[in-house]
């Protein structure tokens, strides 16, 4: 009896395995998926040219080379670091020889998505021509706070005649997370609680604005999280994972479709309140947008405060978040995340304070979102990052005020 019990389990797994051979082969001729393959950066490792750093939680990897597929524009996207890991294509050098221009910025500025003679970086130096030498500090996944640490240790030492800082909405948000993808990162608290002064009205809408005056003078940042920056080891479900994802079409798709279940019932708190911008576009005041906002614009003093004491012109350039522009990119994202429908948002609120702020201390700012929102194709399908068009059209604007800086 026992003898004819486990034949019959022998029979069945043996059947089990047929049948997924059958599917796993049927799938790759007649519904083949995106698996794992050198150029492509969805599976299974982490294809960023960045590694651990101690002080800035990741930074680049010097002389860096890799070949990455796009799902979004379907072709084969090449990364390359040079000397100090920034991804350009020449070396640079601490003796500068024309004038200097450092942008510092997050995947925007990397250029994420995009082969290098299609980036914001390399269409800026286009523009400006040869009088100008572009350095690209943009890295990906940075927020204010990573940016002005490694101004202050790496970008300073290049001695720029000009530092652009390009300012994308969920810098606020990163700046006040001590995790970025499960990766632990440095980041900055606020001494003290940020003072509000007074309601602005602009177009029937009222926000709260930030002491600006205290913020300067009596508030403090303090770096916290230091010293606990690890890289994170492969273990066995991990290797078990990539070697499935890279030779199983059954397992990519069962993956891929839970992945997609899993995003249409996403509630919104969950996005709400970390690695988010929706927040500092809700019509309603909260503390979290006013810590935030209060942390985020103590670092651009402090950035000037650098660029000041190098005799660095410093611009400030505001990156249009898609969701205030495309109507139909921002009703995708609506009917993904569950509860998001009945938020009320002012798509135009982080742009106010903002440009309140940069006016406060005359600042040298350019908000591209009129350029922008006048205009259309800019990104790349399905995605908030610009495409070629886009990138394009934010280097001409930039280009355009540094020559007309003063």
């Amino acid at each position: 009896m026992k003898k004819q019990n486990i034949n019959k389990i022998i029979l069945l797994i043996f059947t089990i395995i047929i049948f997924l051979l059958i599917l796993e082969f049927g799938l790759r001729i007649f519904y083949p998926q995106n698996v794992y393959n050198e150029c492509n950066p969805e599976f299974p490792v982490k294809h960023e040219p960045i590694e651990p750093h101690p002080i800035y939680s990741w930074a680049p990897i010097k002389n860096f080379k890799g070949c990455y597929y796009s799902k979004f524009t379907h072709e084969n996207i090449i990364y390359k670091t040079n000397n100090l890991g920034l991804r350009m294509e020449n070396e640079v050098s601490l003796i500068k020889t024309k004038k200097r221009v450092l942008l510092l910025g997050d995947s925007f500025t990397f250029g994420a998505y995009l082969n290098e003679k299609d980036t914001y970086y390399y269409k800026l130096q286009k523009y400006l021509g040869e009088d100008y030498e572009v350095i690209n500090m943009g890295i990906i996944g940075y927020g204010s706070d990573q940016e002005i640490l490694n101004y202050l240790y790496e970008g300073a030492k290049l001695q720029p005649d000009i530092v652009v800082v390009n300012i994308f909405g969920n810098d606020y948000s990163d700046n006040l997370n001590g995790f970025s993808s499960d990766v632990p990162k440095n980041y900055f608290d606020l001494r003290t609680e940020p003072e509000l002064k007074e309601k602005v009205t602009d177009e029937n809408n009222t926000y709260y604005i930030i002491d600006y005056d205290i913020l300067e003078k009596y508030a403090v940042l303090v770096l916290t999280n230091e010293n606990e920056i690890v890289q994170t080891t492969n273990n066995k479900s991990k290797e078990t994972n990539d070697f499935l994802s890279k030779y199983s079409h059954i397992y990519t798709l069962i993956k891929e479709t839970l992945k997609k279940e899993e995003s249409k019932v996403e509630p919104y708190e969950s996005i709400n309140d970390t690695q988010s911008q929706f927040y500092l576009l809700n019509k309603n005041d909260s503390a979290l947008s006013n810590i935030s906002l209060a942390v985020g614009f103590k670092i651009f003093i402090e950035m000037n405060k650098i660029a000041a004491s190098s005799d660095s012109k410093i611009i400030f350039v505001n990156i249009p978040f898609r969701f205030q522009h495309d109507e139909k990119y921002r009703n995708q994202v609506i009917k993904r995340y569950a509860g998001m429908e009945n938020e009320v948002f002012y798509l135009k609120k982080i742009n106010k304070v903002q440009e309140d702020f940069m006016k406060h201390f005359s600042y040298n700012y350019l908000d591209l979102m009129p350029n922008f929102e006048n205009s259309s194709g800019l990104y790349l399908k399905g995605d908030l990052h610009w495409n070629k068009k886009g990138a394009d059209l934010a280097a001409q604007k930039v280009s355009e005020y540094i020559k007309n800086l003063k």
